[in-house]
């Protein structure tokens, strides 16, 4: 089987690696690919890599599996499922999700797993695939119910890694009390889950290097909490995991592995002998920021331009061109909702799932003519 990968090239190679083992061989273009893989960091990059016009769903053959491994939301996994039917293209959502981020090889076969949702006759056409760069899979039902599951995921183990590190910094702060106190802070605190373990010995040792980064967290957290942004609902604890991240990231920590959370509460000379700049931390706090979750159409790689995160976050073993997917492509004028065309009004009042305000749909009004040619029965053959 022939494949093709674009995205996030740290994910990019454990997918090659994995897949090249198990006997996959990697395709010359996405037209000859017979499954298309995916990992962005970006909603925004997620949505042009399928929906511009060099994308994914433009450019490859009828029949196509497509697997996204990416952090994102149901609303995408269902816009993504209705436009692969009408392209006569099979679809699985399958978000990434590392046990264990704060150990130096996070992306290890056994430390990896994924929550897999989407039809029965994808779903079963992607078990190959998934049990070659997955020691688990878990399904857990139709398109969206995967990002649901993610993002619960994603809310539970962040919030205990800042919790792991907030308890180290307490212990830290009493250490350096007058004498006598001290000593009720000895060694480092004890922890809940072994995620926390991992983090607080990387921070004691500040062993900040790792395959999985502040940067991938900090898009599951977006993705997540622009699930609660859908479903009209605050998530104060999410947001404070957002804004520490975005911090720590500001820096020069959005390329290292989440254990560098821990400089966020040490001194300022500290940090900088390990190589972040602390003053940048400054023109962060002082910046209208809005985590993601308000009309403003949040993305840290846009309202952060001024500051270098050293990200790389796409690269390709085919032909589609990175410049396809620059963040920002997909949003209107003034940059805030991106455009749609909506479908329910062509396709006899029937809306796959379809809103007015979804990204993408622009593309799939050109397929409601083709669309409304076939039964049913057409997509089965």
């Amino acid at each position: 089987m022939r494949y093709c990968f674009l995205g996030h090239e740290t994910v990019g190679a454990y997918v090659a690696a994995r897949l090249d083992q198990a006997g996959f061989t990697v395709a010359g273009s996405l037209s000859t690919a017979d499954v298309v893989i995916s990992y962005c960091t970006s909603q925004t990059r997620l949505e042009d890599a399928y929906f511009e016009e060099d994308g994914v769903v433009n450019n490859v053959a009828a029949h196509t599996l497509l697997v996204d491994l990416s952090p994102s939301t149901p609303q995408f996994a269902r816009e993504l499922a209705a436009v692969a039917m009408v392209s006569h293209l099979d679809v699985v959502e399958a978000p990434c999700t590392v046990l264990n981020p704060c150990i130096p090889q996070a992306f290890a076969y056994e430390n990896t797993t994924c929550f897999l949702s989407g039809d029965a006759r994808a779903k079963e056409r992607a078990h190959e695939v998934l049990k070659a760069l997955f020691s688990t899979v878990q399904d857990v039902g139709e398109a969206g119910a995967a990002s649901m599951a993610h993002a619960a995921f994603v809310i539970q183990s962040s919030a205990s890694m800042v919790a792991a590190v907030e308890a180290d910094a307490l212990y830290r702060a009493v250490r350096a009390m007058p004498a006598g106190l001290g000593q009720a802070a000895a060694g480092r605190p004890g922890t809940l889950v072994p995620t926390a373990e991992a983090l607080l010995e990387s921070a004691e040792g500040n062993q900040f290097e790792g395959s999985y980064s502040i940067e991938m967290l900090m898009g599951e957290v977006t993705a997540a909490l622009s699930t609660a942004e859908e479903a009209d609902i605050v998530l104060p604890q999410l947001e404070g995991v957002m804004q520490l991240l975005e911090m720590v990231a500001v820096i020069g920590g959005a390329s290292k592995q989440p254990a560098a959370l821990a400089v966020a509460y040490r001194e300022q000379g500290e940090v900088e002998e390990l190589g972040f700049d602390f003053s940048r931390a400054q023109d962060y706090a002082a910046h209208d920021h809005d985590h993601g979750f308000d009309d403003d159409g949040f993305d840290p790689e846009e309202d952060f331009d001024d500051f270098d995160y050293e990200m790389d976050d796409d690269m390709e073993f085919c032909s589609m061109d990175e410049e396809g997917v620059e963040v920002g492509d997909c949003l209107d004028d003034e940059g805030k909702e991106p455009v749609s065309a909506g479908l329910s009004a062509a396709s006899d009042e029937e809306d796959y799932g379809f809103e007015d305000d979804d990204p993408g749909y622009d593309f799939a009004t050109e397929r409601v003519e083709e669309y409304a040619d076939f039964e049913d029965d057409d997509f089965l053959d």
